[in-house]
């Protein structure tokens, strides 16, 4: 497909298609990094929904006797009512319609 002159140094064409596969290596090259980049921020930003996901998880299945025992809690005030469960989730879903509301106003 390509010659090289008979002293092993390529010419012509066989010199522009090295240029060129050695340009495309190094394309390649970046976009690996980048997509590595990426790939690495990507990987971090799930590892700390991951990690809300599961404080969240840990204080809704809060006793409601904590307030009394001391420690972390969701309440509600001024009611001053201990929150888990389903009341802690339609608690927050209601409070953040409500900001959103305020957001868009």
């Amino acid at each position: 497909m390509f010659d090289e002159q008979p002293d092993g140094d390529p010419h012509g064409e066989c010199a522009a298609e090295i240029a060129r596969l050695r340009s495309e290596v190094k394309t390649l090259g970046l976009v690996n990094k980048t997509f590595s980049l990426h790939l690495t921020r990507k990987e971090v930003e799930l590892a700390e929904r991951n990690a809300d996901a599961a404080r969240y998880v840990w204080l809704r299945e809060r006793d409601l006797d904590a307030v009394r025992r001391g420690g972390v809690f969701a309440g509600r005030t001024p009611d001053n009512i201990v929150l888990n469960g389903a009341d802690l989730d339609a608690s927050i879903d209601a409070a953040m319609v409500a900001s959103a509301a305020v957001g868009a106003a």
